[in-house]
């Protein structure tokens, strides 16, 4: 990276790099989402979240309890177990698509029979009732079946049939993993995600091959997935986006009505200068499930304890639980001791135990001097 005659300016490996690190970021993810989709267990909860969050229109999960604290009349909004319990269709433009992998197991007669069974498909409730999707095949028209099949076979996978409902996607998910078939339950925003990663995947390919230190770093960024590592070519970068809480400072009351004297009660909690102010989504979650076991951090933080307690905004599966799409094997248990004591998580946590520490020492002194 350094060495003539493949040395890039010091500016320019930089933006690089960081252009370079957010394609393979995005490429972990897609590759991470598919994994999910292979997992009742998690898409169930994964897939229902997304669902939620695209309903109530908002960006991100943290958003609707910002939105609801300054919203006069609020509506019952849309949960995720609604979404998966079938109470509530999915969005407009939102689905779930049955996705069949690829394997050397099955013949393509087995395959074709999983996908159109001929069972005997009835109404409910009569002629006038609705299509029971349980006795129903999953390809109505056998040609479309073996057409499919060997689609499948030439590209790896293939989509089977798209639902507006998340019981009848777990139905098909479960009627094909019957049969042995490898399947996967994706949604509409993932399959998008998927779409990008092949771009960006062939982006990187041509760029690797246009210049060495492009190649290097594209390697660099690919061996280098643990996010506990947030160095690229010898440059601090983060693998995902960083902010400041926003459960910080909400209860401020002299805030509500003032922007500017909310950033500063929330920069006085965290600085903006210091680097562990800035949390992931996931780690501004666990810092705030933390601090609810810290004397004072309710008070110093002014955050509400019950900001994630929406239901919107579900704990999802730690990534280290994920697994891909072909594999065999059942689900890594949630099982994992943490050696790292709470104070040593963020400095916040630390200085609320000197504090409570300091406290108690004056108590003690007082109580013994009287």
């Amino acid at each position: 990276l350094t060495e003539k005659p493949t040395a890039l300016p010091p500016a320019t490996t930089a933006a690089l790099a960081t252009v370079i690190g957010a394609a393979v970021a995005s490429l972990v993810k897609a590759v991470d989402g598919s994994g999910v989709g292979a997992d009742p267990c998690q898409f169930k909860t994964l897939w229902a979240h997304e669902a939620a969050v695209v309903a109530q229109g908002h960006t991100w999960s943290e958003e609707s309890y910002v939105k609801q604290q300054w919203t006069a009349n609020q509506q019952q909004t849309p949960q995720p177990s609604d979404f998966w319990n079938g109470e509530q269709k999915l969005p407009k433009g939102y689905q779930l698509h049955l996705r069949l992998h690829n394997d050397d197991v099955h013949t393509f007669d087995e395959v074709i029979d999983a996908l159109h069974e001929p069972r005997a498909s009835f109404r409910r409730g009569g002629a006038g009732g609705d299509v029971d999707h349980e006795n129903q095949s999953l390809v109505p028209l056998r040609e479309q079946a073996t057409e499919m099949t060997h689609h499948v076979d030439a590209d790896g996978q293939v989509t089977v049939k798209d639902y507006d409902n998340c019981p009848e996607a777990m139905q098909g998910f479960r009627r094909m993993k019957t049969r042995g078939l490898h399947c996967a339950v994706v949604s509409t925003p993932q399959r998008q995600m998927e779409h990008r990663a092949r771009q960006l995947a062939m982006w990187l390919t041509e760029l690797s091959s246009a210049h060495p230190v492009a190649a290097c770093l594209t390697v660099h960024a690919l061996v280098q997935v643990d996010p506990n590592h947030h160095t690229l070519a010898g440059y601090h970068v983060w693998q995902e986006p960083h902010m400041i809480p926003s459960w910080a400072g909400l209860l401020d009351p002299t805030s509500q009505n003032d922007e500017i004297h909310a950033c500063k009660r929330r920069f006085e909690v965290f600085p903006p200068h210091l680097v562990s102010s800035y949390c992931t989504r996931s780690e501004a979650r666990s810092l705030h499930e933390l601090g609810s076991s810290f004397t004072g951090f309710w008070e110093m933080t002014l955050s509400d304890p019950q900001f994630y307690s929406n239901g919107l905004t579900a704990k999802l599966p730690a990534e280290h639980y994920r697994k891909s799409p072909h594999a065999l094997w059942g689900i890594l248990p949630a099982l994992y001791n943490d050696p790292t004591p709470p104070t040593e998580k963020h400095p916040l946590l630390k200085r609320l135990a000197m504090l409570a520490a300091n406290q108690y020492d004056l108590s003690w002194q007082q109580q013994h001097n009287q």
